[in-house]
């Protein structure tokens, strides 16, 4: 799915899930550049997770690991 599709899919921008997947932070006219990047809000990545079809669980395990040994 490209960026496009999955940020409409989503309704979030574009630039918003370039930012979440590289990290860095969206960049532009009135922004800070030394701003920390967006780590995204609980509400993004549910959407996110909804465009996908995928649990919110799932989507997040890369990023916060299975839990096991907590």
């Amino acid at each position: 799915m490209s960026y496009d599709a999955l940020a409409a899919a989503a309704g979030v921008g574009r630039a918003t899930l370039v930012a979440l997947e590289s990290g860095k932070p969206r960049i532009g006219p009135g922004r800070d550049p030394n701003r920390a990047a967006t780590s995204g809000t609980l509400i993004t990545w549910y959407r996110l997770a909804m465009a996908l079809e995928v649990d919110l669980g799932e989507l997040l395990k890369p990023i916060y690991g299975t839990g096991e040994g907590r």
